[in-house]
């Protein structure tokens, strides 16, 4: 990685191997995204800083088109720069069945195939057992209302903006993925239509945030996806949106572990999206 020269105190802290590896991967501060109508954000770049809200968080990505904004937390900035730059240097490997985010710290994995609109309340179950024998009760609520804005999404509205694009359905089955990577849970649903519009996405968590939960509730019922992209956002440190489009949909929330609700609450929050 290649640090942006006003970020020098921040690479003090990070190990050695980091900063030397994924030489083509710029690292700059949010305040270097280029302003103006034409302007453009470097596509090989990770956008970074420490001090945004989630809404702010939301309305950089989604205005100035940022694919990477990372936020540095204390402890953890070293592995959030390293899955940003893991789905930077190979997005295609992102969508594998099975993909680690961070491979060499990943301590124990679950993995559930589903394709009904009846199996919500199996896979919570099965979800809340698997997360609550690994890290206990109140991560596993987290976790399961993740699990279910996710299958959600994955089974209804995926199927659904699918039939509107006009795309031919090549059959497969949707598929949840966990993995403990140390530090982390992630959390991953992939769904075989690729139908999600990552801009529409954005679009709409960019409208939650400045219209309220009151009025966001409205908008869920007539047809908008916004609360539940916030849901996801919210009970995340991080969240990365993949698309194949017509193939594959993969969203994946990072929730940290071995800290309490309090400190989850108080975490910045980071945002990825890619289509390829």
């Amino acid at each position: 990685m290649r640090f942006h020269s006003n970020l020098k105190s921040w690479v003090s802290e990070l190990p050695t191997d980091l900063s030397q590896e994924w030489e083509s991967i710029l690292v700059e501060p949010i305040s270097e995204v280029p302003t103006g109508s034409n302007a453009k954000v470097k596509e090989s770049c990770i956008y970074v800083d420490d001090s945004l809200s989630s809404p702010q968080v939301v309305a950089h990505v989604f205005e100035k088109k940022i694919k990477h904004l990372v936020q540095r937390n204390s402890g953890r900035f070293d592995s959030d720069l390293e899955i940003a730059a893991t789905v930077m240097d190979n997005p295609e490997r992102y969508f594998e069945s099975q993909f680690c985010l961070i491979n060499k710290k990943t301590v124990n994995s679950h993995r559930i195939i589903f394709s009904s609109s009846d199996e919500k309340e199996k896979i919570k179950a099965e979800v809340r057992q698997f997360v609550q024998e690994l890290k206990g009760a109140s991560l596993a609520e987290t976790v399961t209302s993740i699990i279910e804005e996710l299958y959600m999404n994955a089974i209804i509205d995926a199927p659904r903006e699918a039939h509107k694009k006009g795309l031919i359905f090549q059959g497969g089955t949707c598929e949840f993925f966990l993995a403990d990577l140390e530090g982390s849970l992630q959390v991953s649903c992939s769904d075989p239509f690729g139908s999600l519009d990552t801009e529409k996405f954005l679009g709409r968590m960019n409208e939650v945030y400045e219209r309220g939960a009151g009025e966001a509730i409205n908008m869920r019922n007539t047809g908008g996806a916004g609360l539940g992209c916030v849901i996801l956002f919210e009970n995340s440190v991080g969240m990365i949106l993949g698309v194949r489009p017509g193939a594959q949909t993969k969203v994946t929330c990072v929730i940290p572990t071995g800290t309490s609700i309090k400190q989850r609450e108080n975490m910045k929050k980071s945002l990825h999206w890619f289509c390829v």
